[in-house]
């Protein structure tokens, strides 16, 4: 079985698996609980009568700054990735088969990575993208509408080679 899509990857696809990738994990959690923690603290301390409320605008202030720097950082490097990244910049054919999914450059037909199946450590899913993690922070990130009629004949071969606890796809 052999499977070939034509990828280019785009802003809003790229920043959706950067949140993905930051929320799913420990400090993304943790930032997003100093967010609230510290406007709940203001809001305690003014019913106790502890600060006026101008202060308690700032601690808002303050929370909401850690809520949002996130987001908009992963906006811009998303940004930035899609315009400067050759990876993201350009089209590309990936090659689903029997022996892992292979990265071709579609302007000059030279294989650029090949990841064997067995290198594969998970395979996750967004609302716009999957992505195909072969290290613990490198992935190959493909988004959704590049598969067009191909999901299905994708998924398949996907798995058939990545153990099922491997697959976090729903």
């Amino acid at each position: 079985m052999k499977e070939k899509i034509q990828v280019q990857m785009t802003e809003q696809a790229l920043f959706d698996f950067m949140l993905y990738h930051t929320y799913s994990g420990f400090s993304g959690f943790l930032t997003n609980v100093l967010g609230l923690a510290v406007v709940f603290a203001g809001i305690l301390m003014r019913l106790r009568g502890k600060i006026s409320i101008i202060q308690l605008g700032l601690y808002i202030l303050a929370g909401t700054a850690f809520l949002l720097f996130t987001p908009l950082q992963l906006r811009y490097r998303a940004k930035k990735q899609v315009r400067i990244n050759p990876e993201y910049k350009n089209f590309h054919i990936y090659i689903f088969d029997n022996d892992g999914i292979c990265l071709q450059c579609s302007q000059q037909k030279t294989v650029e990575k090949k990841i064997a199946w067995s290198k594969i450590k998970k395979v996750v899913a967004t609302p716009k993208t999957i992505g195909y993690y072969y290290e613990d922070n490198s992935a190959l990130i493909i988004p959704k509408e590049s598969y067009g009629d191909k999901f299905m004949p994708v998924m398949n071969i996907v798995f058939a080679h990545v153990p099922k606890e491997y697959i976090k796809i729903r």
